[in-house]
């Protein structure tokens, strides 16, 4: 009698189990599709994801339900009929592969789960992603929506009295024509296109000119060119030039560089000692022309907005001395500050002389960071 309802109880907790594993109950349901398998032939891998739906009818006795589509691939997604299909009508399977980065041939399966019988089937998408612009990519790798870009951002060195240029390409890797509408630009630039029409896989180099003398301010600076475009993914795109304008010295005869002026400041690093955060604190600097002409100051210029400059004069004659007083401003800082302060002079071998300022912060009640 023990044996017998022990093997009661071990049926019992078996069923159970099978029960819970697989979280479906037979119904009669049978599935059938119209094909099993699909070839998609060559697709391209810039063209984006490619899609067929599989057709399937319940030829069983009873009502089917898609349980769950298993894919061979991450790179294959699906979609299917989410309610139940009663005897004799049809539902579908849809299935979606991307292309991208997997060129050659390719075939992926997709399992069936279902509640009825088989419990399980298998259909399958073949093809092949052609890699003929591979290159294109490769020389577009920028993917801004539907269109491609040579570059996102450029660093440029300008002499404040030069133009220079750079070359955008821009590629249309779909098989639909684009527009590039109109160009906004900063002041200093100049974009050279206005409605160009990119077709189907074609790509087009726009030349983008960039006026040193527009820019009126020595030092680096950021512009931002926008395109307007009627890709309806991402209409509007922008490309970022990191421009440093710079002093042109090149013109100076041998006579003018030995009659040049020449910045000097012995103490280029000053700590102002211990501030409450929120103070600001101030150090002047001294700096003497030690050259044969005037020292013109033509910027102060500090490593962020915490750190402002005032000079006693910006124009410093021969032999003469001045103060440069800078002002560090502790807001948002905690522990030890380290900050800079370009002066940019007319001095041709040290254009660019840079200070330091230090600082101790300290917030009551909080110890300080980096004692």
């Amino acid at each position: 009698m023990r044996n017998i309802i022990s093997t009661f109880l071990v049926l019992g907790v078996f069923s159970f189990g099978a029960t819970a594993q697989f979280g479906k109950t037979k119904t009669g349901g049978s599935i059938q599709f119209a094909e099993d398998k699909f070839n998609f032939g060559e697709v391209k891998e810039e063209g984006g994801s490619v899609s067929h739906t599989f057709a399937f009818k319940n030829v069983g006795k009873g009502p089917l339900r898609i349980v769950n589509v298993l894919t061979s691939c991450g790179c294959t997604t699906s979609d299917w009929t989410q309610t139940a299909v009663n005897l004799g009508e049809s539902g579908y399977i849809k299935a979606t592969f991307d292309p991208k980065n997997r060129p050659g041939r390719f075939s992926r399966t997709l399992t069936i789960i279902t509640n009825g019988t088989p419990e399980s089937s298998v259909i399958t998408l073949d093809g092949y992603v052609g890699s003929a612009n591979r290159e294109m990519l490769r020389m577009f790798p920028h993917e801004f929506g539907n269109m491609r870009f040579s570059a996102k951002e450029f660093d440029l060195t300008i002499k404040e009295d030069k133009l220079d240029s750079v070359w955008l390409g821009v590629y249309n890797p779909t098989n639909k024509n684009m527009l590039i509408r109109t160009v906004i630009s900063p002041y200093p630039m100049r974009v050279e296109t206005q409605d160009i029409l990119l077709g189907p896989e074609s790509g087009e180099n726009i030349l983008m000119l960039y006026n040193g003398a527009l820019a009126k301010q020595l030092g680096p600076r950021k512009d931002t060119v926008h395109f307007v475009t009627s890709d309806d993914t991402l209409p509007n795109k922008f490309v970022v030039l990191k421009v440093n304008i710079v002093q042109n010295f090149d013109k100076l005869t041998s006579e003018q560089k030995a009659n040049a002026p020449v910045i000097e400041v012995l103490k280029k690093q000053a700590n102002v000692g211990e501030l409450y955060l929120g103070e600001v604190g101030s150090y002047s600097f001294e700096v003497t022309n030690k050259g044969k002409s005037d020292l013109v100051i033509r910027r102060l210029m500090g490593a962020d907005a915490s750190i402002t400059a005032k000079a006693s004069s910006m124009v410093i004659k021969k032999g003469a001395k001045a103060k440069v007083t800078v002002s560090l401003n502790t807001k948002g800082t905690h522990g030890m500050v380290d900050k800079t302060l370009t002066i940019i002079s007319n001095d041709p071998a040290n254009a660019n002389t840079v200070l330091k300022v230090s600082a101790k912060v300290v917030i009551p009640g909080i110890e300080p960071i980096g004692n």
